[in-house]
């Protein structure tokens, strides 16, 4: 083995004594350490510029540039991509796991990068209109919702004044598919519905629409509705509505 050292003691260039050697955690750890948050000297930093600007005299390229060929092109996950899109199963449209069941022809076109007609996304497009999600997807979807900046407000409107509602907003509750944002929670029928105006304007040709068919639904299974917009949204409102309900 290799150990030579120069004058300073210091190994010289090109010795071996750590070859194959393992640090421990601790070693890497204080190693971490030692270097965390160092800076280069001026001096370290003019030896790796003339470093630099010697390799590029000699015709060296330093570093990649602009429009290079990166270093693991034709490498790892491409060349398994390539393979896996070449593979027969895959190009009969079959699974390349052994269940037996096929890809749909639009999850193939997704897979092999291509470009859908127009024909194509009329037919799908047709496929799901009219389509009516069930109660159970609904609820799913909404799963992982949380009250938004304005049930918030009215969350605390009924905590501070030890109202009997409760958020259901994240599809613990549904009324038929409709899923309100409170419902009472001492037998009442009464849920609630706290939203923002502009909100409700994307998805419905106006708000009195929208509260018309959540009344409706409600309404077939013996619930009674109350709404609040963004500016019903106090103290003194809320408490005279609910008391009042």
């Amino acid at each position: 083995m290799d150990t030579e050292r120069d004058e300073k003691g210091k190994f010289v260039k090109g010795s071996k004594v750590n070859q194959g050697r393992i640090p421990s955690s601790e070693q890497r750890r204080k190693q971490a350490e030692a270097m965390s948050g160092r800076s280069l000297t001026v001096e370290h930093k003019d030896k790796i510029q003339t470093a630099m600007l010697a390799l590029v005299a000699e015709g060296k390229t330093v570093g990649r540039p602009k429009g290079g060929t990166p270093w693991n092109k034709g490498k790892g996950t491409a060349v398994k991509k390539e393979r896996f899109l070449n593979d027969a199963k895959f190009k009969k449209g079959m699974k390349p796991w052994n269940t037996g069941k096929p890809w749909s022809e639009e999850v193939l076109i997704k897979m092999r990068g291509r470009h859908q007609s127009e024909e194509s996304k009329a037919k799908m497009s047709k496929s799901h209109t009219g389509k009516k999600l069930t109660a159970e997807h609904i609820r799913k979807c909404l799963s992982r919702r949380t009250p938004t900046s304005l049930e918030m407000k009215f969350q605390g409107i009924i905590d501070k004044n030890g109202l009997p509602y409760k958020f259901v907003g994240d599809g613990s509750f549904m009324i038929g598919r409709k899923n309100p944002d409170f419902i009472n929670i001492n037998g009442e029928k009464t849920a609630i519905e706290v939203y923002a105006r502009y909100y409700k304007l994307r998805h419905a040709e106006t708000v009195q629409e929208w509260k018309e068919e959540r009344q409706r639904v409600f309404g077939e299974y013996g619930w009674t509705a109350i709404f609040f917009d963004e500016t019903q949204v106090n103290e003194e409102n809320v408490m005279r509505q609910l008391m009042a309900a």
